[in-house]
């Protein structure tokens, strides 16, 4: 049995962090790839040709989003959205009739809407997406 010497880098520092760009920065490049050529336009912004392709492809879908993070429909979708919204509904009627909604209690409301079918804790990583999505403030009534 061979074994494997403690220098070598475990495969978790090996991945490659993925770079997100908006749709205005991806509309620059397919506006430069227009004028010159795909594989200018990579060489120019730094970034890999296929990605000009593609998004020279989406040109349109770009264009009807500019300035944002990324496409509608992007992104990881809810595990619970059912929940999500029942917990949003109860948010909004508490600040409706200004009562101040804490973390915590978020937290109590989103553990007792739940169902149980799954493992489900609810994180403070939950009540900031919940927070973001929304656009709610942080402090004060939430």
């Amino acid at each position: 049995m061979k074994t494997i010497p403690s220098d070598l880098k475990t495969p978790e520092q090996y991945r490659i962090r993925t770079t997100k760009f908006r749709c205005g920065f991806k509309l620059n490049v397919v506006e430069e790839a227009k004028k010159t050529s795909n594989r200018a336009a990579a060489r120019k912004f730094s970034i890999d040709e296929a990605s000009v392709r593609y998004w020279r492809k989406q040109k349109d879908k770009l264009q009807s989003t500019p300035g944002k993070k990324g496409l509608p429909g992007a992104g990881r979708k809810a595990k619970l959205p059912d929940m999500e919204e029942r917990l949003a509904s109860w948010i909004i009627e508490l600040r409706s009739k200004n009562c101040r909604v804490t973390g915590a209690a978020m937290q109590r409301k989103a553990l007792d809407l739940h169902n149980g079918a799954e493992d489900f804790t609810a994180s403070r990583g939950l009540l900031k997406i919940n927070i973001v999505n929304k656009n709610w403030s942080r402090c004060g009534y939430t």
